[in-house]
């Protein structure tokens, strides 16, 4: 059986069955912000996930220190929260 469903994918996986899934494919945003997309623009992600919550901590001082850049600082929590999810 094929199920397409549309939405937030942390919100939308916190609501399955734990270890209900065989095969997860995915095509996750870049976070480049591709041709001005909204959704491409993780620049502001804050971490909905408490490992995400870690990583940021983390993050941070790399960030003040320019050593990272605000985008992939949100690029890494976002990939945190929807791999954690996973």
């Amino acid at each position: 059986m094929i199920e397409l469903i549309q939405g937030d994918c942390i919100e939308v996986m916190r609501g399955m069955n734990e270890n209900g899934i065989d095969t997860l494919i995915c095509d996750p945003p870049g976070g480049i912000d591709f041709m001005g997309k909204q959704w491409d623009d993780l620049t502001d992600h804050e971490p909905k996930t408490e490992r995400g919550k870690v990583v940021s901590k983390a993050l941070t001082p790399l960030v003040d220190l320019g050593v990272l850049q605000n985008w992939e600082a949100g690029f890494l929590l976002f990939t945190v929260d929807w791999a954690s999810e996973a």
